[in-house]
């Protein structure tokens, strides 16, 4: 559950996730390299949801459902119909 860009065979130096990761809870993360680590060592940063307890379950309930269910291909297959038809229509 790399991200689309393993579909490709890309492999990002830094990954940015957002609120997918918790089904639209506000969750975020931020994912690199060993390389990169040292560098964001050093970078403080704070955010206004980082206790939130509901995004962080909703998070890890998410990514479980991801992993133990066929849900990506759903959602590729319904992505994929979803270009079809706007290529009819255009």
């Amino acid at each position: 559950m790399r991200g689309s860009w393993a579909r490709y065979g890309v492999k990002p130096d830094l990954g940015a996730y957002s609120k997918a990761i918790a089904n639209g809870w506000p969750l975020a993360a931020v994912a690199g390299s060993l390389t990169m680590i040292e560098g964001d060592s050093k970078v403080f940063v704070t955010g206004s949801f980082w206790l939130g307890s509901a995004a962080m379950a909703a998070g890890l309930k998410t990514l479980e459902i991801l992993r133990t269910t066929d849900a990506l291909a759903h959602i590729e297959a319904m992505g994929e119909r979803f270009r079809k038809g706007l290529a009819a229509v255009a």
